[in-house]
């Protein structure tokens, strides 16, 4: 009885999945880029300058009925210290800090 022949490593096939391979893991183990997680300095200056919309012109939004809550709160609550967009500015800036610190931005 013949034994068969040993089949051979088809070297060409299994380099090509050895590099799909690393080039995903390389892909996905790489940092989030810049710009798609800190805005543009142009885009925060335009936004931080523009005037705020008056409230009778703007729809209600779902989640309003807290900042509702926040309004009637007396005057030494310590939620009075900051207007919603102080808070969001000092939010976008603490974020921004963060990701200089993590990714070296």
């Amino acid at each position: 009885m013949r034994s068969p022949e040993p089949s051979r490593v088809n070297y060409p096939v299994l380099l090509c999945v050895v590099a799909v391979h690393v080039a995903l893991f390389a892909w996905a183990l790489q940092p989030p880029r810049a710009h798609e997680t800190v805005p543009s300095r142009r885009a925060a200056a335009t936004t931080a300058s523009a005037p705020a919309p008056s409230a009778a012109s703007t729809p209600p939004r779902a989640g309003d009925e807290e900042d509702d809550a926040a309004n009637d709160a007396p005057d030494d609550d310590p939620r009075r210290a900051f207007t919603p967009q102080q808070w969001r500015r000092n939010h976008a800036a603490a974020a921004q800090a963060q990701d200089r610190r993590r990714y070296g931005v």
